[in-house]
């Protein structure tokens, strides 16, 4: 459930970047930050004041290593 990738939202040291890969006809971004102690990546999109989260996943080997260098 997107409830699990609430917390990576209030991660202080979470990566947040624009999603530009394809034209999805929405701006779309990228958050890679902890979890209950596991790296997600969350997909989302902002609608007015709503966060709408298009998909959470556990972040890829490439993702984990970008956030922890980054912190």
């Amino acid at each position: 459930p997107f409830d699990d990738a609430l917390p990576v939202f209030l991660d202080v040291n979470r990566l947040d970047r624009y999603d530009g890969r394809e034209e999805y006809g929405e701006d779309r971004f990228l958050t890679i930050g902890l979890a209950d102690d596991f790296e997600l990546t969350v997909t989302y999109t902002l609608r007015g004041d709503t966060t709408r989260i298009i998909s959470a996943r556990k972040a890829t080997r490439h993702e984990q290593l970008e956030y922890w260098k980054n912190r």
